[in-house]
This record gives structure tokens, sequence and C-alpha cells, in this order.
């Protein structure tokens, strides 16, 4: 067995300025074993202790936070919580590694993308820099980001969402770990590069055995990868079985709860005679600088962000702005609230928002 956590307990303790820290639990006898090449899900709502479980896997949160804990998490035979520090450095992005939901906060906003890539290439791998340099560049581009010799000196801010969240995801498999454990890991993706990055985990699976914890909330997802599937609620696993048991014959009333939640139906709505917007050839473009043209003269592109956008939306309907990562939808979603400028006709309830004064833009 590559992973194998037994009736393990976790507790918060909060200091409250009594002589006694409050204990709050968080996790309760929580079991789960995970074989080498095997993907197992958990699933559960916000708060239910998904993330703790990872986090502790790793034991990442001893650093930041006081916590209790007892049980066992066992890690190719070793007893995860009786390593060293030198032991849990040498598991961590080496035999485990994981891909955090918000890349923002996990990518480091001093070093620039290449930095970040190579720092565990050289320390786990016993490259040379020119060898970890190469094999940063393979990985972006397994990864899907495009022009990935030039993204190698950008830094995290510099990128877009769904470009952070590859970045990490190539960060995790830098060191071809023995288990991935997947925090939400399409969460930032656009639609047409979700489908390559789990094709992506997935080959490297049968190329090294490598298991997968996946923690998400897509059950979609879950039915088409996982091999097992673990349903958490309040901090406790309550039902855990095959995937086609779990989805075709649920036992706990949260997980028959789960999986009738998921919408199956459109409402039909009586859309109104006037839309709420309205967009009429809206574009957005933006000059960056391209290099010199000249002694002391900087040379100029202009970037076709958003070109000739026409959409309405109706008082009490949903509109799906769909397409990949630096596709321009955010562009658009800025502009319309007048923080990006534009041509062409912006109208909110008939009126042309390119028209207003800042104030009359303010709440």
């Amino acid at each position: 067995m590559l992973l194998k956590i037994d009736s393990f307990n976790l507790s918060f303790c909060i200091d409250t300025g009594k002589k006694q820290p409050e204990k709050k639990q968080v996790l309760f006898d929580v079991s789960l074993s995970i074989k080498s090449g095997e993907t197992v899900a958990l699933v559960g709502e916000s708060g239910s202790g998904k993330s703790v479980t990872a986090f502790s896997i790793m034991r990442l949160l001893e650093d930041s936070s006081n916590v209790e804990c007892n049980g066992t998490i066992h890690f190719e035979d070793k007893d995860v919580n009786q390593l060293s520090k030198k032991g849990i450095r040498e598991l961590r992005g080496n035999r485990v590694a994981m891909i955090f939901q918000e890349p923002m906060t996990s990518l480091n906003p001093v070093y620039t993308i290449g930095n970040q890539l190579i720092e565990p290439l050289l320390l786990h791998q016993e490259m040379s820099k020119q060898e970890a340099e190469k094999e940063a560049i393979k990985l972006l581009k397994r990864t899907g980001i495009k022009e990935a010799s030039a993204r190698m000196n950008l830094f995290p801010h510099q990128l877009s969402g769904g470009q952070r969240q590859r970045i990490m995801i190539a960060m995790a498999l830098a060191c071809r770990p023995s288990l991935l454990i997947a925090d939400e890991p399409t969460t930032a993706l656009d639609v047409t590069i979700q489908a390559q990055i789990l094709e992506l985990i997935k080959d490297l699976q049968k190329e090294l055995g490598m298991a997968l914890l996946l923690i998400t909330h897509d059950l979609a997802m879950v039915r088409k990868i996982a091999e097992q599937v673990h349903i958490m609620k309040d901090g406790k696993i309550v039902e855990h079985g095959d995937t086609e048991t779990i989805f075709n014959k649920p036992n706990h009333p949260y997980t028959i709860h789960l999986m009738n939640s998921v919408p199956n139906e459109r409402r039909v709505i009586k859309l109104e005679k006037d839309p709420l917007i309205e967009l009429h050839d809206v574009n957005c473009r933006f000059k960056i600088k391209s290099g010199w043209k000249g002694f002391m003269q900087r040379d100029y592109k202009i970037i076709r962000a958003v070109d000739q956008v026409s959409l309405t939306i109706h008082r009490g309907t949903t509109l799906g702005l769909v397409g990949e990562s630096g596709s321009g939808k955010s562009t658009l979603a800025n502009a319309i609230l007048m923080l990006n400028k534009s041509t062409g006709k912006i109208l909110f309830k008939g009126k042309n928002v390119q028209n207003l004064s800042g104030r009359a833009m303010r709440p």
C-alpha cells in the first residue's frame, strides 16, 4: 500500500486568552488508503476537511498552526508523523507533491517562473542548471504553456490565472512523485485545457505508477477518472467504495443528497422585451512595448484583446462566456464596468455607460 491513513484525528488548538487553549476537532477517525497507480477521489462540501486531510499527509499544518493529532499516516511504510525535518523535506515535492487550489498564494511573487520550476529539479533530481532549465521548459510545454522559453523569465503576476495554475501543475510534476495530491486541479483552467491536463496526469500515472488523490467538487471528473471515491462530511468519511457503486447505489443520506444535487434540467424563463445589457461591436486595444525601432525610439504593437464583440443579456438570465486563458473574457467584463477603455457601444438599461461620469459609475 502506497498511502494508508488509519483512524486519524486532528484538532486545532485556539488561543482564547484563557490558561488552556480551546481545542476544535476537525477530523474524526479518518481512514483512507491508496495503492500505487490508483486514483482516489475525496469529495465533499467546502469546510468538510478535505484539504486539511491532504495537508496532514505532507505535514503542512504544523509550521503555521498549533495542532494535535493521533492515529497514523503511513507513506511507503514510513510513519509520516515520525519523520525528521530532513525526512519530511525529502518527502515533500519529491515523493509526494501537491497542486494547490489557489496558485497566486502558492507561487513566490518575487521569483521568476523559471527559478521556481528549476529549484526542485536542482534540489531533488541532481541535475545541472542547464539540464534543469531544459526539463523546466519541457514541463511547461507539456502543461499547455505557449512560448515556454519566454515564460520562464516572467513573474507570477504577469500571467493569467489559468497560466498560473498550469505552472503549479508543472512544478508538482517536476520530480515525478509517487503520489500527487490535486486540490481542485482544474478550477482555474479553461475548458479546452482541462481534458489535456487530466490526460497528462493519467499518462504520467501509467508511465511512473504514480497515484493520484483528487480533491474536487466536479462529480463528472470523479466519475471519469477515479477508481475509488471517499465522501467526506463534517470531518468524517461517511461513505467510500468503488466509483460505480458510489454513483449508482449510494447508501449514506449525504451521498444521496450529493448525487441528487447535480443539475439535470434547465429553467425556462420568459424574457423581458428590452435587454438589461447590450454590447454592440465592442473593441479593446492595448499598446505594448515590443522593442526598439531606432536609436532611443521605442517600438510598439497593438494587441486586439476584444474584437467586434456583440451580445445581449436579459434580466434573470445567465450568459456563459467561454474561452481559453487570454482570449479576452476578463477584458470584456472589465470593459462593461468601464475598467478598460473600449470602443463600440455598451448599453445598460438602454443607457450608454461609456458616456457616464466616474461619479455616475459608483454605487
